[in-house]
């Protein structure tokens, strides 16, 4: 480890594993700004979405760690798994809109329920205008019987 600080002192580039930028001082540590913060409004957009993300957004807690102490590290894993439970919401929302609509496309424009109605709707008018072909020929029976009875 020290063998990379001093290579990257000598270079004055920073150490990636820490993410920070190309200033390094003296002391070993990175000095330098890190290059995700929350020092301007642009930068801290790009920063929450990187952690929301999950891109070496622990890279950023710990940078935050060290200047804001221990307790911050509370604020960054919940806004990660808060943040990716929303975009895993929307992830199956749009899913599912789209396999709704799939449905709908498939089933000639309406969706499954209407549909499964309006079979509903002609099984039962069917069924209907059986019972009354068969009461209309038992009718004609009858009157047929009372014809020849006379």
């Amino acid at each position: 480890d020290e063998s990379l600080d001093s290579i990257a002192r000598a270079l004055n580039i920073s150490n990636p594993l820490v993410n920070q930028t190309v200033d390094v001082g003296d002391g070993g540590a990175c000095d330098g700004l890190p290059q995700a913060n929350f020092d301007n409004i642009g930068t801290a957009f790009v920063t929450a979405f990187q952690i929301m993300t999950g891109d070496d957004w622990e890279y950023i807690m710990y940078n935050a760690m060290r200047v804001r102490g221990v307790w911050i590290a509370l604020l960054f894993i919940a806004f990660f798994f808060v943040a990716n439970f929303f975009i895993l919401n929307l992830i199956i929302a749009i899913l599912l809109d789209a396999n709704k609509q799939e449905d709908a496309d498939f089933s000639g424009g309406e969706d499954l329920d209407a549909k499964i109605r309006r079979l509903e709707a002609q099984e039962e008018e069917e069924e209907r205008k059986k019972r009354e072909e068969a009461e209309r020929k038992k009718q004609e029976n009858e009157i047929g019987d009372d014809e020849e009875d006379d």
